[in-house]
């Protein structure tokens, strides 16, 4: 599949996306406020977090947690890994430390499946540029990018009937179901009304 890949562009001010987002954002702030009450507790000066978007397990992303001083026994550096300069932390194997660390952690997942039926991640290559689901928003409004290349009938058919091959962009092209609720947007619309978000 030879055609250069480009964005289509999606907004929602309603619906299951709409409503997904929201709940993320929920979710993101009862994180963030647990995480407030641990760094106040362990005088921990924040947590440095590997978001790639693709795990919901808090602990599996945690890199650790920075301190302006080294701190006491429970913890132990994390060789190999630094922040802005900073050692990182984490808390040695038997601690009771960890049962205090969150272990939920929302990810923008759902929400592209629900959207598209898709996943994160890099999805099409330009170039040597992996090119991803982009997603913009807030309690009000969702706007998505997403990365699409141009399959005839043709090209269709004869892949799913060639049994022995895999291409992850035909399979994504065609497993792709675009949610009713998302209304498509021209470039410029959408550039547009994102401006006018930003503005607001």
């Amino acid at each position: 599949m030879s055609k250069k890949p480009f964005y289509r562009y999606f907004k929602a001010t309603s619906g299951p996306v709409l409503e997904e987002l929201r709940k993320l954002i929920k979710q993101q702030g009862e994180l963030s406020d647990s995480l407030q009450s641990f760094n106040l507790k362990f005088s921990s000066t924040g947590a440095v977090v590997n978001d790639s978007g693709l795990t919901n397990e808090f602990r599996k992303a945690l890199s650790g947690f920075m301190f302006q001083e080294s701190p006491n026994s429970e913890w132990k550096r994390v060789r190999g890994k630094k922040y802005k300069g900073k050692d990182l932390y984490l808390p040695v194997k038997d601690s009771c430390i960890w049962d205090q660390i969150p272990t939920y952690m929302p990810t923008l997942g759902s929400l592209v499946k629900t959207a598209f039926n898709a996943y994160l991640g890099p999805i099409l290559i330009d170039g040597t540029k992996g090119l991803a689901i982009r997603i913009h928003g807030d309690l009000e409004v969702v706007f998505l990018e997403l990365p699409w290349k141009d399959i005839s009938d043709h090209e269709i058919k004869e892949y799913e009937e060639n049994t022995n091959s895999f291409c992850a962009e035909t399979a994504f092209i065609i497993n792709t179901r675009i949610h009713d609720s998302l209304s498509e947007l021209k470039q410029w619309e959408y550039y547009r009304d994102v401006e006018k978000w930003n503005e607001d």
